[in-house]
């Protein structure tokens, strides 16, 4: 598989749009659209920093390997968390990270080799969103009682 291949498939498992990605970046959407089609590739930070907004390694950006994170499983433990209320801990260089925030609560609904789809919901506020949240970013799961 391609760099642009593989770029574009992170991309759109990240649900923005070549427009979005660009500016998220600082270059153009043709940029992207010319990293993806191969034609030319971008300099190294941008790689950097491609990796750590689709979340993905740079290895798997650069390596001209088959391997697809998609087709590997998750662990049992992560998809017994489905349907279950959990409060997640992120890695984060200074101070740990907790999520949900007060008046909110966590529902898995789904899990994939890379990435936990929850619904959080605000009690306060009385609504719900849907987030996808990279497998490499949590830090802890405490399941709730």
């Amino acid at each position: 598989m391609s760099f642009g291949t593989k770029l574009q498939d992170a991309r759109t498992n990240k649900h923005l749009t070549q427009e979005q990605l660009a500016g998220l970046l600082g270059v153009t959407r043709q940029s992207v659209s010319r990293w993806e089609s191969d034609v030319v590739y971008p300099d190294l930070a941008k790689i950097v920093r491609l990796s750590e907004l689709l979340g993905v390694s740079t290895d798997y950006l650069l390596k001209n390997e088959e391997f697809v994170s998609e087709n590997k499983k998750p662990s049992k433990f992560l998809t017994d968390l489905v349907g279950k209320k959990v409060t997640l801990g992120f890695y984060d260089t200074d101070e740990p990270l907790v999520f949900p925030e007060r008046n909110e609560s966590m529902t898995v609904l789904a899990v994939d080799s890379s990435y936990m789809k929850v619904s959080v919901h605000n009690a306060k506020k009385n609504t719900d969103r849907e987030i996808d949240l990279p497998l490499s970013e949590i830090s802890s799961v405490c399941i709730e009682v």
